[in-house]
């Protein structure tokens, strides 16, 4: 159950996803997978679709749980997923995810053979920006 001080906005958010970073994202994992000497995963169409759920509920509630308060086990076929937000572009979101340990482990994990990306771009009126929202959902 979400408590009354988390931050869970009550208006719904305007934005768009951006195909083209998260496919870019994609190919950023598996470059670095295949960097580190571990197998790349496979394109996965319902990860994908997962993870543009998750990107657009991290601009009501970025955290790990859904903004209902369930887990990632409602999805069923999600066993990993990092996220992160405000990073401009795919790189600046890879240097992140590879520089944090949790995030970096799920990037190089043997046990992932799937990968679905997404990400949201919320328009911000009161930062006047956009903020860009970052979800990689992984299946085994």
């Amino acid at each position: 159950m979400i408590s009354s001080d988390s931050e869970v906005k009550t208006a719904l958010t305007k934005g768009s996803y951006d195909a083209q970073m998260s496919v870019d994202m994609m190919n950023a994992i598996n470059s670095y997978r295949a960097s580190k000497g571990v197998a790349k995963l496979t394109i996965d169409s319902d990860a994908i679709a997962v993870a543009q759920i998750r990107a657009y509920e991290i601009t009501l509630l970025y955290d790990h749980k859904r903004p209902d308060g369930s887990s990632l086990t409602t999805f069923g076929i999600i066993a990993g997923e990092n996220i992160c937000l405000g990073q401009d572009t795919v790189s600046e979101a890879m240097y992140q995810f590879e520089n944090e340990p949790g995030h970096n482990a799920n990037l190089l994990a043997t046990k992932y053979t799937g990968i679905g990306c997404a990400v949201f771009c919320e328009y911000d009126p009161d930062l006047e920006m956009d903020i860009y929202h970052y979800v990689q959902t992984f299946t085994n």
